[in-house]
C-alpha cells in the first residue's frame, strides 16, 4: 500500500495478528481513519496513519468513541478468516519516527525484533477468545448459612443478651470473630469449588482483583478465561450451574481480544 502522508507521521497500533499479507480493511478506525497491515514474516501491525501526538479530548463523548472505535477494530480483526490470532494493544498506542526512521520503518523494525514472543504469544491465543467471569455472594444469606444451627452462635447470643453492657462487649467481640472466621471458611470451600467447575472448560485462567460492582453483592471469584472458539458453551454451562446455586450469581462477559494474556513490549518502537 503506498503511503498517502508523509513519512514522518505516526501509526497508530491497534493490534499484532498472524499474517503475512499487506491487507487494507477499510475506514474502520478512529475518526474513520483507513486501516491495513504493515507485515513482517509471519507477522503484521495492524495501523492507521496518524499525528504523532496522543489522542486527548476533554469531551468524554469523543473519547468514548475512539475506545469503542478501537475494540471494533480489533473485533474485526480476531473475526477474519485472513488472521490467525492477534495480540492486542491498549488505547492510544502510537509509533513514532526516531532519528533518521520513519514511523512505518519503526513499525517494521520493533515487529523483527520482538517476532519470537510475538509468534509465541499467538500460537497460545490462536482461535481462542478472553471471557470475564464474576462470581458475587450475598452477604447476608452468607451469615445466616454460617450461624444457622450453631449451638456456638446460640451460646455466644445468649450471653450478649444476659450479661451487663462491659461484659456483653467482649462476647459480641467473639461474636464477630468467630463469624468472620467461619465467613472465610465458606468462602474458600466455595471459591475452591467454583474454581474447579470452571478451570477444565479453559485453556488457560487469570485471577483478577475482586473489585465489589454492588453494594448488595460481594465478590467472590473474578477472572479472566482464555476459551476456545468453539468451547465456550461448555464454560457457560458450568456457570449455569452455578448460577443455580443458591446464595450466589454470576456475571458472564465477552468475548474480547486476549488483553489479559498477551502483552506487547516496547510498542513505541524503541
Amino acid at each position: 500500500m503506498p503511503e498517502k502522508r508523509d513519512e514522518a507521521e505516526g501509526r497508530y497500533l491497534y493490534c499484532v495478528a498472524g499474517s503475512r499479507e499487506e491487507l487494507t480493511l477499510g475506514e474502520i478506525g478512529l475518526g474513520d481513519a483507513e486501516v491495513y497491515t504493515i507485515p513482517s514474516g509471519d507477522l503484521c501491525a495492524v495501523v492507521h496513519e496518524c499525528s504523532p501526538e496522543p489522542y486527548d479530548s476533554d469531551d468524554e463523548e469523543e473519547v468514548k468513541r475512539w475506545v469503542k472505535s478501537h475494540q471494533r477494530v480489533m473485533d474485526k480483526v480476531m473475526e477474519d478468516p485472513r488472521f490467525s490470532g492477534i495480540v492486542p494493544a491498549g488505547f492510544d498506542t502510537i509509533v513514532q519516527a526516531k532519528e533518521d526512521r520513519t514511523a512505518r520503518e519503526n513499525v517494521s523494525l520493533w515487529l523483527k525484533k520482538e517476532s519470537n514472543s510475538l509468534l509465541k504469544q499467538l500460537q497460545e491465543v490462536k482461535n481462542r477468545e478472553e471471557y470475564g467471569v464474576q462470581i458475587m455472594y450475598d452477604p447476608d444469606w452468607l451469615e445466616a448459612k454460617v450461624s444457622k444451627k450453631s449451638e456456638e452462635f446460640r451460646s455466644l447470643r445468649e450471653k450478649i443478651e444476659s450479661k451487663p453492657e462491659g461484659a456483653a462487649y467482649l462476647y459480641e467481640e467473639k461474636l464477630k470473630k468467630l463469624l468472620k472466621e467461619k465467613r472465610g471458611r465458606v468462602k474458600e470451600r466455595l471459591l475452591s469449588k467454583f474454581y474447579e467447575m470452571i478451570t477444565p472448560t479453559v485453556s488457560r485462567v487469570k485471577q483478577e482483583d475482586n473489585k465489589d460492582r454492588l453494594e448488595e453483592k460481594k465478590m467472590l471469584l473474578n477472572l479472566s478465561c482464555l476459551v476456545k472458539r468453539a468451547e465456550y458453551e461448555e464454560l457457560g454451562a458450568a456457570l449455569e450451574d452455578i448460577e443455580e446455586r443458591e446464595g450466589v450469581s454470576v456475571r458472564f462477559t465477552g468475548p474480547w481480544a486476549p488483553f489479559s494474556f498477551t502483552e506487547l513490549k516496547n510498542a513505541e518502537g524503541d
